[in-house]
């Protein structure tokens, strides 16, 4: 079993100029429950990332399966999709990366 790669999700176009996306993007990917036996370092760290992102401070008893990434997507920067566990909730999560600009008006509604 390997991590995810670095630099590789589900995007169809790889944009190396937003390198925070992938620090992201890899972070998140690495709190599947798959890493959890290989891993248990890396994907605890990044289980309890998710689980703040989310609102749930309950991170010992949640899992995350089914992670999947994109960057770039349409005017999304990072679009997450994944399933929880025992809830059986899945969840999107929208990223917005405003590193280079201003948050502007009218942007969540579009």
């Amino acid at each position: 079993m390997k991590l995810p790669q670095f630099f590789i999700d589900d995007s169809d176009s790889m944009k190396y100029e937003e390198t925070i996306d992938f620090f992201i993007s890899w972070t998140i990917r690495c709190a599947d429950v798959k890493y959890e036996e290989h891993f248990p370092r890396v994907h605890g760290y990044s289980k309890r990332i998710v689980s703040k992102l989310i609102g749930n401070d309950d991170f010992r008893n949640i899992q995350f399966k089914d992670i999947k990434v994109w960057k770039q997507s349409g005017h999304v920067d990072l679009w997450i999709e994944f399933e929880t566990s025992p809830e059986q909730d899945k969840i999107a999560l929208l990223i917005e990366n405003k590193m280079y600009s201003n948050i502007r008006e009218g942007q969540l509604e579009k």
